[in-house]
């Protein structure tokens, strides 16, 4: 029995579907997959007067899997290090953990996935409203000023 060889599934120009029987691994003809690859290639890259993070956030949607596998694989990373010996002067290597990169892809991970944690707001005061500063006159506020300065200088230890 003779080998079926497919055809490729792309349509031509005229809108019928093309007769090449060469085909790649993505059921294309060579001419239909090196324009599909074209194509691919123009749409990562950004559009004139486009919004970059638009771009970006489309790039990051497309290979999502990829993303995820490259922090996956960061929460294993290692790192060698060199170390010479001070009695023999031989240099040996050690392959650590980088708690670095997996510190930080964990935490890219948890942003990402959980969204940044929100800082609690710190209450504000309004320290002139509540001593009443504004109410005081200029001899009060110097007055309050020695205080603050006397409490603030340590005291001198006494001789024995």
């Amino acid at each position: 029995m003779p080998e079926q060889r497919e055809k490729c599934w792309e349509v031509n120009a005229l809108g019928k579907r093309c007769q090449s029987w060469g085909v790649e691994a993505d059921g294309r003809c060579g001419m239909h997959h090196r324009k599909a690859k074209k194509a691919e290639a123009a749409s990562l890259e950004p559009k004139p007067g486009g919004a970059p993070r638009a771009h970006l956030a489309h790039v990051a949607t497309k290979h999502a899997g990829l993303i995820e596998a490259t922090l996956l694989a960061a929460l294993q990373a290692e790192t060698t290090r060199h170390v010479k010996c001070q009695f023999c002067k031989r240099a040996n290597s050690f392959v650590l953990p980088d708690h670095g990169a997996r510190v930080k892809a964990v935490q890219t991970l948890l942003e990402e996935g959980y969204g940044r944690p929100q800082l609690a707001e710190s209450p504000k005061t309004d320290v002139e409203g509540v001593l009443g500063l504004e109410d005081m006159s200029d001899e009060e506020l110097l007055q309050i000023k020695r205080r603050l300065q006397e409490l603030a200088e340590p005291e001198a230890p006494t001789a024995a």
